[in-house]
């Protein structure tokens, strides 16, 4: 929105983005994480800082006029650093990984973006068991052709019922029509939605090109990874 990004949005009474630091500590996740945001929200990042990182709780529950007794003992289990680093545009989602590229050093690096959110589910625990040399996503099922222009489509390698499989396409929030037509010319079961969750090497992001990841006049992760 003009004042609060999406992943500060409630949902059931709660910010997004405390579903997705939950996710995170169920997995027992150490290190470091880069949180990129959007320089447009700069003084209300300063706030969130200061909410998350000083855990200044009395801050939050004052704004909600309650005691949040679970985001309290939230924020004292992170067992991982957050550093909050403004976007270097043309802001989007692959700009944001190119803003991050001084803190990758190896091959596990674990994207996350707020357009989904897990309750008590960890979707980064299967990126984890992937073997360290490969760049990875998460992908679900498609179970309504509809929600084709909320996600990504990936087109699989005949996966016969394994865990992973070999990613040969990915666009990008296909129209109804579009979808059901590659579905027609394939097998349903060889497509998923996209999750927004992605392991990428460091091999991946070296290579990332802006101006060969055009989508509607904006850098887009999911055609780097088709390109790729």
């Amino acid at each position: 929105s003009s004042f609060i990004p999406k992943e500060f949005l409630p949902l059931n009474h709660r910010p997004g983005i405390f579903y997705l630091l939950e996710e995170l500590i169920r997995l027992q996740v150490q290190g470091r994480i880069v949180y990129v945001y959007n320089p447009y929200y700069e003084p209300f990042y300063k706030w969130v800082e200061e909410l998350i990182v000083n855990k200044r709780i009395f801050e939050y529950n004052k704004l909600i006029k309650k005691i949040d007794s679970d985001i309290e003992f939230l924020l004292d289990k992170l067992p991982f650093s957050i550093e909050f680093i403004p976007e270097d545009g043309p802001y989007s989602d692959l700009s944001s990984i190119i803003t991050c590229k001084e803190y990758i050093h190896n091959d596990n690096n674990y994207i996350i973006y707020a357009d989904n959110v897990y309750i008590n589910e960890s979707p980064l625990k299967d990126l984890m068991e992937v073997a360290e040399s490969e760049s990875c996503l998460v992908g679900k099922q498609i179970d309504k052709i509809e929600d084709s222009r909320l996600y990504g489509v990936v087109k699989m390698s005949k996966n016969s019922g394994a865990k992973t499989c070999d990613v040969l396409m990915l666009k990008e929030k296909p129209s109804h029509q579009e979808l059901q037509t590659m579905m027609n010319e394939n097998n349903f079961i060889d497509f998923a939605f996209n999750q927004s969750r992605f392991k990428l090497t460091q091999h991946f992001i070296d290579n990332i090109n802006l101006k060969e990841c055009m989508y509607n006049n904006e850098p887009k992760l999911s055609v780097a990874i088709d390109n790729y």
